[in-house]
Protein backbone atom coordinates (compact mmCIF):
# COMPACT_ATOMS: atom_id res chain seq x y z
CA UNK A 1 0.00 0.00 0.00
CA UNK A 2 1.35 3.24 -1.14
CA UNK A 3 1.58 6.43 1.20
CA UNK A 4 -0.67 8.28 -1.06
CA UNK A 5 -3.27 5.55 -1.22
CA UNK A 6 -3.25 5.22 3.02
CA UNK A 7 -3.85 8.79 3.07
CA UNK A 8 -6.41 9.29 1.07
CA UNK A 9 -8.01 6.02 2.85
CA UNK A 10 -7.20 8.02 6.52
CA UNK A 11 -8.44 11.61 5.19
CA UNK A 12 -11.75 9.97 4.32
CA UNK A 13 -11.93 8.07 7.19
CA UNK A 14 -11.44 11.27 9.38
CA UNK A 15 -13.96 13.33 7.59
CA UNK A 16 -16.62 10.43 7.74
CA UNK A 17 -16.05 10.50 11.06
CA UNK A 18 -16.46 14.44 11.96
CA UNK A 19 -19.78 14.47 10.06
CA UNK A 20 -21.25 11.59 12.29
CA UNK A 21 -20.12 13.26 15.43
CA UNK A 22 -21.92 16.93 13.78
CA UNK A 23 -24.87 15.18 13.20
CA UNK A 24 -25.16 14.61 17.28
CA UNK A 25 -24.73 18.33 18.23
CA UNK A 26 -27.17 21.15 16.80
CA UNK A 27 -23.78 23.43 16.95
CA UNK A 28 -21.92 21.95 13.53
CA UNK A 29 -20.26 25.21 13.02
CA UNK A 30 -17.80 24.19 15.28
CA UNK A 31 -16.57 21.07 13.16
CA UNK A 32 -16.62 23.37 10.02
CA UNK A 33 -14.48 26.06 11.89
CA UNK A 34 -11.78 22.37 12.82
CA UNK A 35 -11.68 21.23 9.29
CA UNK A 36 -10.74 24.99 7.97
CA UNK A 37 -8.08 25.17 10.29
CA UNK A 38 -6.68 21.72 9.32
CA UNK A 39 -6.47 22.63 5.23
CA UNK A 40 -2.74 24.23 6.21
CA UNK A 41 -1.98 20.98 8.40
CA UNK A 42 -3.21 18.90 5.58
CA UNK A 43 -0.80 21.01 2.97
CA UNK A 44 2.12 20.18 5.46
CA UNK A 45 1.10 16.59 5.45
CA UNK A 46 1.39 16.42 1.71
CA UNK A 47 4.30 17.63 1.50
CA UNK A 48 6.24 15.62 4.54
CA UNK A 49 5.07 12.72 2.44
CA UNK A 50 5.91 13.33 -0.90
CA UNK A 51 9.46 14.27 0.54
CA UNK A 52 9.63 10.73 2.21
CA UNK A 53 8.01 8.78 -0.20
CA UNK A 54 10.32 6.13 -1.81
CA UNK A 55 13.24 6.25 0.23
CA UNK A 56 14.53 4.70 3.48
CA UNK A 57 12.73 7.23 5.60
CA UNK A 58 9.16 6.20 3.51
CA UNK A 59 7.58 5.26 7.47
CA UNK A 60 7.82 8.88 8.06
CA UNK A 61 5.52 9.28 4.98
CA UNK A 62 2.74 7.11 7.21
CA UNK A 63 3.34 8.61 10.22
CA UNK A 64 2.50 11.77 9.09
CA UNK A 65 -0.78 11.25 8.10
CA UNK A 66 -1.58 9.11 11.34
CA UNK A 67 -0.44 12.61 13.01
CA UNK A 68 -2.71 14.42 10.91
CA UNK A 69 -5.42 12.53 11.96
CA UNK A 70 -4.58 12.26 15.57
CA UNK A 71 -4.26 16.43 15.53
CA UNK A 72 -8.06 16.75 13.82
CA UNK A 73 -9.62 14.80 16.63
CA UNK A 74 -7.55 16.59 19.26
CA UNK A 75 -8.85 19.72 17.97
CA UNK A 76 -12.16 18.63 16.87
CA UNK A 77 -12.12 17.77 21.00
CA UNK A 78 -10.93 21.01 21.91
CA UNK A 79 -13.35 23.14 19.66
CA UNK A 80 -16.21 21.29 21.93
CA UNK A 81 -15.07 22.50 25.08
CA UNK A 82 -13.98 18.83 25.85
CA UNK A 83 -17.36 17.90 26.42
CA UNK A 84 -18.78 14.84 25.98
CA UNK A 85 -20.36 14.51 22.75
CA UNK A 86 -24.20 13.64 23.45
CA UNK A 87 -26.82 15.17 21.33
CA UNK A 88 -28.51 18.20 22.35
CA UNK A 89 -32.30 18.25 22.09
CA UNK A 90 -34.07 21.89 22.45
CA UNK A 91 -34.73 21.09 25.80
CA UNK A 92 -32.75 20.02 28.86
CA UNK A 93 -32.59 19.80 32.84
CA UNK A 94 -29.95 20.13 35.09
CA UNK A 95 -30.60 19.54 38.85
CA UNK A 96 -28.32 19.36 41.90
CA UNK A 97 -29.42 17.81 44.98
CA UNK A 98 -29.35 19.77 48.16
CA UNK A 99 -26.44 19.17 50.19
CA UNK A 100 -26.46 20.05 53.89
CA UNK A 101 -22.79 20.66 54.09
CA UNK A 102 -23.33 23.63 51.83
CA UNK A 103 -23.55 27.05 53.77
CA UNK A 104 -22.97 29.33 50.64
CA UNK A 105 -23.56 29.18 46.85
CA UNK A 106 -21.41 31.19 44.23
CA UNK A 107 -22.99 31.56 41.34
CA UNK A 108 -21.44 32.55 37.90
CA UNK A 109 -23.71 33.28 34.86
CA UNK A 110 -22.34 33.52 31.22
CA UNK A 111 -25.44 34.19 28.76
CA UNK A 112 -25.23 36.22 25.36
CA UNK A 113 -28.68 37.00 23.64
CA UNK A 114 -30.82 34.66 26.14
CA UNK A 115 -34.10 35.10 28.16
CA UNK A 116 -33.12 34.00 31.42
CA UNK A 117 -35.54 34.18 34.48
CA UNK A 118 -35.31 33.30 38.25
CA UNK A 119 -38.92 33.63 39.46
CA UNK A 120 -38.66 30.85 42.64
CA UNK A 121 -36.31 29.63 44.93
CA UNK A 122 -36.54 25.49 45.22
CA UNK A 123 -34.84 22.61 47.26
CA UNK A 124 -32.29 21.83 45.28
CA UNK A 125 -28.93 23.61 45.24
CA UNK A 126 -29.54 24.79 41.76
CA UNK A 127 -32.05 23.92 39.10
CA UNK A 128 -31.66 25.37 35.48
CA UNK A 129 -33.91 24.31 32.54
CA UNK A 130 -33.34 25.33 28.63
CA UNK A 131 -34.82 25.68 25.80
CA UNK A 132 -33.64 26.02 22.32
CA UNK A 133 -30.42 27.83 21.64
CA UNK A 134 -28.15 27.21 19.02
CA UNK A 135 -25.62 24.17 21.05
CA UNK A 136 -25.59 22.41 24.24
CA UNK A 137 -24.80 24.76 27.08
CA UNK A 138 -22.23 24.44 29.83
CA UNK A 139 -24.30 23.60 33.55
CA UNK A 140 -22.47 22.79 36.58
CA UNK A 141 -22.35 22.77 40.19
CA UNK A 142 -18.98 21.66 41.96
CA UNK A 143 -19.32 21.55 46.17
CA UNK A 144 -15.99 21.73 47.94
CA UNK A 145 -16.81 21.57 51.87
CA UNK A 146 -19.19 24.37 52.48
CA UNK A 147 -19.39 25.89 49.61
CA UNK A 148 -20.96 25.16 45.90
CA UNK A 149 -19.52 26.80 42.84
CA UNK A 150 -22.09 26.84 39.96
CA UNK A 151 -21.85 27.77 36.22
CA UNK A 152 -23.88 28.37 33.42
CA UNK A 153 -22.53 29.21 30.22
CA UNK A 154 -24.61 29.85 27.26
CA UNK A 155 -23.67 30.79 23.74
CA UNK A 156 -25.24 33.67 21.58
CA UNK A 157 -28.23 32.54 19.48
CA UNK A 158 -25.67 33.89 16.13
CA UNK A 159 -22.91 32.07 15.83
CA UNK A 160 -20.19 33.30 13.04
CA UNK A 161 -16.78 32.47 12.42
CA UNK A 162 -14.20 34.20 10.48
CA UNK A 163 -10.99 32.55 8.80
CA UNK A 164 -8.11 33.64 6.65
CA UNK A 165 -8.11 37.38 7.84
CA UNK A 166 -12.22 37.15 6.91
CA UNK A 167 -11.89 36.09 3.64
CA UNK A 168 -14.51 32.73 4.69
CA UNK A 169 -17.15 33.05 7.05
CA UNK A 170 -19.74 31.17 8.54
CA UNK A 171 -23.16 32.18 9.91
CA UNK A 172 -25.77 30.71 11.59
CA UNK A 173 -28.93 32.04 12.93
CA UNK A 174 -30.78 30.09 16.24
CA UNK A 175 -33.92 31.29 17.91
CA UNK A 176 -32.66 32.77 21.83
CA UNK A 177 -32.88 30.27 24.26
CA UNK A 178 -34.99 30.32 27.26
CA UNK A 179 -33.82 30.16 30.95
CA UNK A 180 -34.94 29.03 33.74
CA UNK A 181 -32.75 29.12 36.91
CA UNK A 182 -34.10 28.31 40.56
CA UNK A 183 -31.24 28.39 43.78
CA UNK A 184 -31.97 27.11 46.93
CA UNK A 185 -34.24 28.88 49.25
CA UNK A 186 -32.45 29.06 52.69
CA UNK A 187 -28.45 28.60 51.68
CA UNK A 188 -26.99 32.75 50.97
CA UNK A 189 -26.57 33.24 47.31
CA UNK A 190 -23.34 35.34 45.69
CA UNK A 191 -23.80 35.84 42.12
CA UNK A 192 -21.82 36.94 39.16
CA UNK A 193 -23.43 37.50 36.09
CA UNK A 194 -22.20 38.21 32.49
CA UNK A 195 -25.00 39.50 29.96
CA UNK A 196 -25.37 40.70 26.09
CA UNK A 197 -28.47 41.39 24.19
CA UNK A 198 -30.42 39.45 26.69
CA UNK A 199 -33.64 40.13 28.83
CA UNK A 200 -33.22 39.41 32.26
CA UNK A 201 -36.07 38.87 34.79
CA UNK A 202 -34.36 38.09 38.24
CA UNK A 203 -36.95 37.77 41.39
CA UNK A 204 -34.73 37.10 44.36
CA UNK A 205 -38.09 37.28 46.56
CA UNK A 206 -37.50 33.79 48.11
CA UNK A 207 -33.72 34.24 48.63
CA UNK A 208 -30.76 35.05 50.79
CA UNK A 209 -28.97 37.03 48.46
CA UNK A 210 -26.16 38.09 49.28
CA UNK A 211 -23.86 39.62 47.05
CA UNK A 212 -25.34 39.81 43.20
CA UNK A 213 -22.56 41.85 40.29
CA UNK A 214 -23.89 41.72 37.02
CA UNK A 215 -22.39 43.33 34.15
CA UNK A 216 -25.09 43.81 31.11
CA UNK A 217 -24.71 45.00 28.09
CA UNK A 218 -27.76 46.14 25.45
CA UNK A 219 -30.13 44.24 27.47
CA UNK A 220 -33.77 44.55 29.51
CA UNK A 221 -33.30 43.44 33.10
CA UNK A 222 -35.87 43.51 36.02
CA UNK A 223 -34.52 42.82 39.44
CA UNK A 224 -36.01 42.23 42.58
CA UNK A 225 -34.61 41.62 45.70
CA UNK A 226 -36.49 40.32 48.69
CA UNK A 227 -36.04 40.59 52.42
CA UNK A 228 -34.65 37.58 53.86
CA UNK A 229 -30.73 38.84 53.67
CA UNK A 230 -30.39 41.83 56.55
CA UNK A 231 -27.14 43.25 54.50
CA UNK A 232 -27.30 42.77 50.33
CA UNK A 233 -24.40 44.31 47.93
CA UNK A 234 -25.74 44.97 44.50
CA UNK A 235 -23.26 46.10 41.61
CA UNK A 236 -24.73 46.93 38.02
CA UNK A 237 -22.55 48.21 35.63
CA UNK A 238 -22.86 48.01 31.48
CA UNK A 239 -23.60 49.55 28.32
CA UNK A 240 -26.85 50.72 26.84
CA UNK A 241 -29.38 48.38 29.34
CA UNK A 242 -32.53 48.90 30.88
CA UNK A 243 -32.44 48.71 34.16
CA UNK A 244 -35.89 48.05 36.54
CA UNK A 245 -35.24 47.53 39.79
CA UNK A 246 -37.48 46.77 43.27
CA UNK A 247 -36.25 46.95 46.50
CA UNK A 248 -38.45 45.84 50.12
CA UNK A 249 -40.81 48.27 51.33
CA UNK A 250 -38.95 50.15 54.94
CA UNK A 251 -35.52 48.83 53.59
CA UNK A 252 -32.70 50.76 53.53
CA UNK A 253 -31.16 51.84 50.29
CA UNK A 254 -28.01 53.51 49.75
CA UNK A 255 -26.72 54.30 45.92
CA UNK A 256 -23.16 55.03 44.73
CA UNK A 257 -21.75 55.74 41.67
CA UNK A 258 -24.29 57.46 39.73
CA UNK A 259 -24.99 61.63 40.70
CA UNK A 260 -28.64 61.99 39.44
CA UNK A 261 -29.88 64.60 42.40
CA UNK A 262 -32.86 65.20 40.65
CA UNK A 263 -34.07 61.56 39.65
CA UNK A 264 -33.04 60.21 43.79
CA UNK A 265 -34.55 63.32 45.24
CA UNK A 266 -37.93 62.15 43.37
CA UNK A 267 -37.86 58.88 45.08
CA UNK A 268 -37.38 60.07 48.54
CA UNK A 269 -33.32 59.76 48.73
CA UNK A 270 -30.92 62.71 48.86
CA UNK A 271 -27.54 63.06 49.16
CA UNK A 272 -24.86 61.89 52.24
CA UNK A 273 -22.01 63.80 53.76
CA UNK A 274 -20.27 61.32 52.26
CA UNK A 275 -21.74 62.07 48.46
CA UNK A 276 -23.52 58.92 48.22
CA UNK A 277 -27.69 59.08 47.78
CA UNK A 278 -29.56 57.61 50.81
CA UNK A 279 -33.13 57.07 51.90
CA UNK A 280 -34.64 58.05 55.03
CA UNK A 281 -34.45 54.43 56.62
CA UNK A 282 -30.95 53.37 55.81
CA UNK A 283 -29.98 54.22 59.04
CA UNK A 284 -32.55 52.32 61.07
CA UNK A 285 -34.12 49.49 58.65
CA UNK A 286 -33.73 45.79 59.29
CA UNK A 287 -32.26 45.73 55.83
CA UNK A 288 -29.77 47.15 53.78
CA UNK A 289 -29.15 47.48 50.35
CA UNK A 290 -25.93 48.74 49.06
CA UNK A 291 -26.51 49.41 45.64
CA UNK A 292 -23.36 50.47 42.99
CA UNK A 293 -23.88 51.57 39.38
CA UNK A 294 -22.53 53.80 37.14
CA UNK A 295 -23.94 55.89 34.13
CA UNK A 296 -23.42 54.00 31.11
CA UNK A 297 -26.99 52.44 31.18
CA UNK A 298 -29.98 53.73 28.61
CA UNK A 299 -32.78 53.72 31.49
CA UNK A 300 -32.67 53.42 35.52
CA UNK A 301 -35.98 53.11 37.75
CA UNK A 302 -36.38 52.39 40.94
CA UNK A 303 -39.27 51.05 43.28
CA UNK A 304 -40.35 50.29 46.34
CA UNK A 305 -42.95 46.96 47.47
Amino acid sequence: MTPSRFRWGMLLIFIGVIFLIANMDRDSLIYAEALIYLIPIFLVTLGIEKIFTGSRLQFISYLSTVAFVAFGLYLVYQSTGGSEIVRYDREADYRFQYDEAVDIIQATLQMDEVNLRVRTAGNDLMYARVEGGPVRPTVDVVTNQDRASAAVRSRPAQLSRDFFGGSIGIISDYEPADWRLEFNAEIPLELDGRFTDSDIHLSFRDNFVRELRLDASDCDVYLLIGDKQPVVTVTLFGDNSIWRLRFPEGAGLLVDGLDDEAYFGQIGMSRSEDGVFVNDAYETADQRVVLELDDRHSSLEIEFY
